[in-house]
């Protein structure tokens, strides 16, 4: 959806942001003011998220503040998203599909990148949602009673969506690693395979970014883990800082 106007776009439903804020919610949450539009929403963003989500939401709408409101009088519309003037053609089209292949082939860009093979393999298991998140062991069956995301104490039910991508705490470590500009990409999808090989396919040169992005997921996923099994817990700066100083390390040896 791209917004001009901002009086015809769903805050709620329509993809303005990647995707519909409405996914967003738990099942056992419904939006306040459902049919509100986007420009109404900006006013009252206080009264219509739920309370835990004020941050997360307020990190991924950067660049969407009230005062840029009503600057445009032109419609609302939908765009097209594999088109560069956002109109739908045949041909964009074709291109599209003759490239989804490449999109949910993790292996063909994966092992290909300048990081080291303990950071592709971690990234194959993710891509393919493999990694034994709470989810995952409860198709196992192996799922403590209470669902809880241990980076930040929401009682949710933690998949790799959440945890690397939507938690609070993530997108914090996220907002301070310089890399929130990459989340549009990383939220367009509702699988973690097509979101992260998309973001990797769109930056697919960019051997800095391949270290960097691949070394805060492997850190988010280590400070889970420690804080599991081990007790122990960093703030967001404290895991930022080891972020930048393991991706200067890895790229000297890469």
């Amino acid at each position: 959806m791209e917004i001009n106007s901002g009086l015809d776009c769903s805050f709620w439903y329509d993809n303005w942001l990647g995707t519909p804020l409405r996914c967003l919610l738990s099942q056992h949450q419904k939006p306040m003011r459902s049919k509100i539009t986007y420009s109404e929403a900006l006013t009252q963003l206080h009264l219509l998220l739920p309370r835990p989500w004020d941050e997360q939401t307020s990190l991924l709408m950067e660049g969407h503040q009230p005062s840029s409101l009503h600057r445009s009088t032109t419609n609302d519309r939908v765009s097209w998203r594999w088109s560069s003037i956002g109109t739908f053609s045949v041909s964009s089209l074709y291109k599209s599909l003759s490239t989804a292949g490449k999109l949910t082939s993790p292996l063909t860009c994966i092992w290909r990148f300048f990081i080291p093979p303990s950071l592709k393999f971690f990234l194959y298991l993710l891509c393919h949602d493999k990694l034994l998140t709470q989810q995952q062991l409860r198709k196992r069956h192996l799922l403590a009673p209470q669902p809880l995301c241990f980076l930040c104490q929401q009682q949710i039910l933690e998949d790799s969506l959440h945890l690397f991508f939507y938690c609070p705490y993530t997108l914090s470590v996220w907002r301070r690693i310089t890399l929130l500009h990459a989340l549009p990409y990383l939220l367009q999808s509702y699988t973690v395979q097509d979101s992260l090989v998309l973001t990797l396919q769109q930056r697919r040169t960019d051997k800095s970014f391949h270290v960097f992005l691949s070394t805060a997921l492997w850190a988010m996923w280590v400070e889970r883990n420690n804080r599991i099994f081990r007790g122990r817990s960093r703030d967001v700066q404290t895991v930022a800082n080891g972020i930048e100083e393991e991706a200067k390390m890895y790229k000297r040896l890469c």
